[in-house]
């Protein structure tokens, strides 16, 4: 029997239904037009989703405003507009389609207790531009030296305690360097001189080999800075570099990247994409944009050199700015709100939340228990009470500490290590890189060995040789990962990026190295302060270097699949880690909704649904990965997932859930029969690596759909 879609038609019990849509949009497809009915009866069902309602995603920044971070803050400012355009621009065919996202951004600092000078209540959203750096952010450049000559001469130098497994150390023990980025001028090295009674200096660098001194250009004028650090600017052209004399020796600086911005009076808290604002270029040039062009001076927070400053809590000032019932949501005592509240004016209901940690520290977030006791920070006597639960070197250490506590594996085994090289007792201790230098790990002896390792490692967490935990009173991570989760109804609309340091692979490869064990080189080198004024990192980059961003890396992988972690010492710029925030981004927003539960394979557990990709003239066949960290998932692949946004327009169905079924024909309809019940039904199709702009993505599964 043939029929065609103009006559009027039964859908069969088990009908094949198939969503055809572009999969440059993201949307539901809950609402779908029947497009042809065939001979097989087969329903085709094609979704071409408007864009009149771009997806809504609300992003809070916490930026680390510490003296070191002022490279960071330049390069960040000068990605974001790539950043923000990736997302706006995608799946556009033309550039007057309208934009993917709508979006509305916030920043706040990690500094945790106010210094009532710089940040006088944490966690309010800064609109405040920074117009000046201190001196601590004169440009060096990291460079083992032991005199001026060694920052613009070649020289091999021998590394006095180096760890072959370290991503930074030389194999062999001994680098040599010819510094061409540092070109002609009067060059002088920064060194820790040598400590009564040596006579003579050795080369300062610690056992990952991070290095401890640098190299500095003296400067008279701007002219000097002109041709190091901007060789291209044409003469007479906007230079931002310029030589800072105030200090001695005078050295090079970069302004802010805050020309032209607004005041603070006039500078939204919260930046919206929605809301025009003309942006000044400079040079008397102006622009027509969005508010979402003034990004660029909230996030140039400056560097604050405050002692409160040192003691960072990134995770708990953006808890702290985001609490509904916190601090920055003011209530009187029967719970009437008082004043505007932060979260409000940032979090809307129907929009994604990312929050993004920019630092090259880890985080230091104290207890919420605290609260009651320490108040606003501001008073002598609160001073003093946080000195006394936090002395002052418990809070210039306090990543250090706070992770030994936490029983973070990478320092307890940093610890191990470190006691084999304190003592002669020390060395007798088993730990884990020793046994993986053992060849046979199958053998009798690599078993014994580890179980010792593992044994030293347990003990740890109870052995306390340097005496400053008694006061402990850190946040667990555990903590932060389910307040953050808990601001949305769906905590799978909750993205956690991190844009920190970690160890990086090795550009060569090195025998037994692993990044755990690097970590552990990291901490080892952060025990043992072996050179001076010790400067350990676990990475460096053309930015400049970053601690071991432990806490945050933690946060990120507790999210799973809407985490991602960004190596900050990665690449010339933030393009990478901005581009990796992005593709994060679009591959949780980027979904085909079904419109049916599909069935499931009883042996294999996989659905059975076709998934096919058309890009141009070519046409694949799209495999199915049970999610994006299996390791089959790559672009040719898809899963399937339960998400709130396919059930947006389904609310009013909710009472109607729990009648027994066997198929969905005995289910009210809108319902659909899960496990023997009338439920709700809200699964989509997503995409590991998110489909390119024009991909047609066609889904072909037989589903139960009644009557």
């Amino acid at each position: 029997m043939h029929r065609t879609a103009a006559r009027p038609f039964r859908l069969p019990r088990a009908a094949c239904a198939i969503v055809a849509l572009a999969a440059m949009i993201a949307g539901g497809c809950n609402d779908y037009p029947v497009h042809s009915l065939l001979d097989s009866f087969e329903v085709r069902v094609t979704r071409q989703l408007a864009r009149d309602k771009a997806v809504k995603i609300d992003f809070l920044w916490v930026i680390d405003h510490s003296s070191s971070m002022c490279q960071e803050q330049r390069a960040l400012a000068n990605g974001f507009q790539k950043f923000i355009k990736s997302l706006q621009d995608y799946g556009k065919v033309k550039e007057t389609d309208p934009s993917f996202i709508d979006a509305q951004m916030a920043v706040v600092t990690v500094q945790q207790v106010p210094d009532g000078k710089s940040i006088k209540k944490i966690g309010k959203f800064v609109h405040s531009p920074a117009t000046t750096l201190p001196p601590s952010c004169i440009e060096k450049s990291k460079q083992p030296c032991m005199s001026d000559g060694d920052c613009f001469k070649p020289k091999c130098f021998v590394y006095s305690n180096f760890d072959t497994n370290s991503c930074m150390c030389p194999q062999g023990g001994e680098k040599c360097l010819t510094p061409a980025g540092l070109k002609a001028g009067d060059w002088f090295c920064k060194f820790s001189p040598p400590e009564p009674p040596a006579t003579i200096n050795t080369f300062n660098n610690n056992d990952n080999c991070s290095v401890n001194t640098s190299c500095q250009l003296r400067c008279k004028t701007d002219s000097d800075c002109y041709a190091m650090f901007e060789p291209t600017v044409p003469p007479g052209g906007a230079h931002k570099v310029f030589c800072n004399t105030v200090v001695q020796p005078a050295g090079c600086m970069f302004k802010p990247e805050t020309t032209g911005c607004p005041p603070a009076e006039k500078l939204p808290g919260v930046l919206k994409q929605t809301v025009a604002a003309e942006v000044d270029l400079g040079d008397g040039v102006k622009k027509k944009g969005t508010q979402l062009d003034l990004f660029r001076c909230n996030a140039t927070v400056g560097a604050n050199q405050e002692p409160e400053a040192l003691f960072e809590g990134g995770l708990r000032s953006a808890w702290i700015a985001l609490d509904p019932n916190g601090p920055n949501c003011p209530r009187d005592k029967n719970g009437k709100p008082t004043g505007t509240c932060q979260y409000n004016d940032l979090v809307r209901q129907d929009a994604y939340l990312v929050i993004v940690m920019v630092s090259d520290d880890d985080d230091c977030s104290i207890t919420f228990e605290l609260d009651s006791y320490l108040g606003d920070i501001t008073s002598d006597d609160q001073k003093a009470l946080l000195l006394k639960l936090f002395p002052k070197e418990l809070q210039r250490s306090c990543q250090g500490y706070n992770d030994r506590v936490a029983g973070n594996r990478d320092l307890l085994v940093g610890y191990c290590e470190y006691a084999r090289f304190k003592d002669p007792v020390g060395k007798k201790r088993k730990c884990p890189a020793e046994c993986e230098n053992l060849a046979d790990k199958a053998s009798q002896e690599y078993k014994d060995c580890t179980a010792e390792a593992e044994a030293n490692i347990a003990a740890l967490l109870k052995d306390n040789p340097q005496g400053q935990l008694r006061n402990w009173r850190f946040a667990a991570v555990s903590d932060f990962v389910n307040r953050f989760k808990s601001l949305k109804s769906d905590p799978a609309r909750v993205i956690f990026a991190t844009i920190t340091g970690d160890a990086l692979k090795p550009s060569a490869p090195v025998p037994g190295w692993t990044v755990e064990r690097d970590r552990a080189s990291y901490y080892r080198s952060v025990l043992r302060n072996t050179a001076g004024v010790q400067s350990v990192y676990i990475c460096s980059g053309e930015r400049g270097e970053s601690g071991y961003g432990s806490r945050y890396i933690q946060v990120a992988d507790a999210f799973g699949d809407n985490g991602l972690v960004a190596n900050i010492c990665e690449g010339a710029d933030f393009s990478v880690a901005l581009q990796n925030v992005a593709d994060l981004i679009l591959s949780r927003v980027v979904k085909v909704c079904l419109p049916h539960p599909p069935s499931y394979d009883p042996a294999t557990k996989a659905p059975l649904i076709k998934v096919s990709r058309q890009r141009g003239t070519a046409k694949i066949q799209m495999k199915y990965v049970s999610g994006p960290s299996d390791k089959a998932a790559n672009g040719d692949s898809f899963y399937v997932k339960a998400t709130a946004d396919c059930l947006i327009g389904k609310a009013g169905l909710s009472a109607l859930q729990g009648q027994a079924c066997k198929s969905t024909k005995d289910c009210p309809a809108g319902l659909a029969c899960q496990d023997g019940l009338c439920k709700v039904y809200g699964e989509a199709i997503y995409f590991p690596v998110t489909p390119q702009q024009g991909d047609v993505i066609e889904v072909n599964y037989p589903a139960d759909i009644g009557l």
